[in-house]
């Protein structure tokens, strides 16, 4: 049994087939694994080395002050149904997170709430070290969220849309115009720099909406299905996106319902099922 039989697969077969899947990746080949950017496991690993060394503590760095995201007994409730189920994860620099599960797992409500969009039951959401329970508006100012399917504005040019949301989010005049090409190159659009929103294909729509996530610099990016509907091209630009931003120290949580998409890429994976972390690592 393969994850890409998924679409005819019940929820049961599909978590073990992901399951499957995760061990495998978890069991990467050492020369694979050193080239993933140092997260918070590696951190770990380097603090034990040095207890077992004797080197001096007082000169480590503060690991709770590195983490750029802690989330701690996370629950969001609908009326009577629970979508996410006392959720617990700490991320750092560099890290990019799979979050793999079927549809109605909770992995967007966990976006979600993560950033603010959808009012959360209970838990501890904490962005560099600020809770967004005293300071929502200063925790999501770090953040950067990509939906599934947001709405694009047909009649404005791809530019004209940029150049809109980038005043938006306050970047400055003078620099909106290199910060738009920039980008607009990065997830190749700058050639369809003065075409119509509408008149791109649903692969370019996702780019496009990765591009405006991008804008105002984020260090922490939550994608939610952004391959949906992206063709093999596109899929490849994201992944070397993603690289990239790891390697610039951004975290990234990129959730998915198939594995594969992730697996090359991430640094590590969480499988969800209904609502609840099952797995992580």
């Amino acid at each position: 049994m393969t994850i890409g039989r998924v679409k005819r697969l019940g929820e049961k077969d599909f978590m073990v087939a992901a399951r499957v899947r995760a061990h495998r990746f978890r069991r990467a080949q050492p020369g694979k694994a050193r080239m993933a950017p140092p997260g918070l496991a590696g951190r770990h690993r380097l603090l034990g080395e040095r207890l077992h060394t004797g080197v001096d503590l007082s000169e480590m760095w503060n690991a709770e002050e590195l983490l750029m995201i802690q989330v701690r007994n996370l629950r969001v409730d609908y009326d009577e149904v629970c979508a996410v189920r006392d959720l617990c994860l700490e991320l750092g620099p560099g890290e990019i997170y799979g979050l793999i599960g079927p549809n109605g797992a909770g992995k967007t409500s966990t976006l979600r709430a993560l950033v603010g969009l959808v009012e959360k039951t209970y838990g501890d959401i904490i962005v560099n070290g600020v809770d967004m329970d005293h300071d929502r508006e200063k925790a999501v100012q770090a953040i950067g969220f990509m939906p599934d399917s947001a709405p694009l504005y047909d009649d404005l040019t791809v530019w004209e849309y940029l150049d809109l949301f980038a005043a938006s989010y306050l970047v400055p005049r003078t620099e909106r115009g290199e910060r738009i090409t920039h980008y607009l190159e990065l997830v190749d659009l700058a050639a369809k720099r003065n075409e119509y929103t509408g008149q791109l294909s649903r692969g370019m729509k996702q780019r496009l909406m990765l591009a405006r996530t991008l804008l105002p610099g984020p260090q922490i990016l939550l994608l939610d299905e952004p391959a949906s509907g992206v063709d093999p091209y596109g899929r490849a630009l994201l992944k070397e996106v993603l690289r990239q931003l790891g390697a610039e120290g951004r975290i990234v949580i990129i959730s998915s319902h198939i594995l594969p998409e992730l697996s090359e890429f991430c640094t590590s994976v969480g499988i969800m099922e209904r609502g609840s972390l099952v797995m992580s690592g």
